[in-house]
């Protein structure tokens, strides 16, 4: 994930912490203008990062944060980082919701569009790849391979660097 960050040129800067990291993003997006991205691992990531959530939306600062979930395959193996994460995390966000696997270029442009909403809050995306997920991952590289470093589009929308970064993420909790 550092790796695919570095190569679509999105600075990753490693926390101490998950809370420390949701702080970071969010004052990062209140302060350029933007909206501030983190990411966490399952379970016990999340969990960590609820005061940083808390705080971006207390102090009206806009941060999307992307958590890892255990696979459904994986359930009975993962029990000790098995959480609802969506539910665990609504309290201190604007919304807290699954990434899906219906159009997940239209839910990361519309959490991104949310977090940067007045009044800015975070916003909380569970993100548990799917075999579509998969599917639309490995098109999407393919097509950033085929446009051999310009502009392209996949299903009929624009890629821009989050995108790509979801989708190489996707491929990578695959692996």
């Amino acid at each position: 994930m550092i790796g695919a960050a570095e190569e679509l040129g999105i600075d990753f800067v490693l926390a101490h912490g998950e809370s420390a990291a949701c702080v970071m993003a969010s004052t990062h997006g209140k302060l350029t203008g933007g909206v501030g991205v983190a990411v966490v691992t399952r379970g016990p990531g999340l969990t960590s990062a609820i005061n940083g959530l808390a705080q971006a939306t207390l102090d009206r600062a806009p941060l999307v944060l992307i958590s890892d979930t255990v696979p459904a395959e994986q359930s009975e193996r993962t029990a000790h980082q098995r959480l609802d994460q969506v539910a665990t995390a609504a309290p201190v966000t604007k919304w807290s919701g699954d990434l899906g696997h219906h159009d997940p270029t239209k839910v990361v442009t519309a959490a991104i569009a949310l977090a940067a909403a007045a009044p800015q809050a975070a916003v909380h995306l569970a993100f548990a790849p799917s075999a579509e997920q998969l599917d639309w991952a490995r098109r999407v590289l393919a097509a950033e391979a085929a446009a051999g470093g310009g502009a392209f589009k996949v299903d009929g929308r624009m890629v821009d660097p989050p995108v790509l970064l979801l989708a190489r993420q996707c491929l990578a909790q695959r692996r």
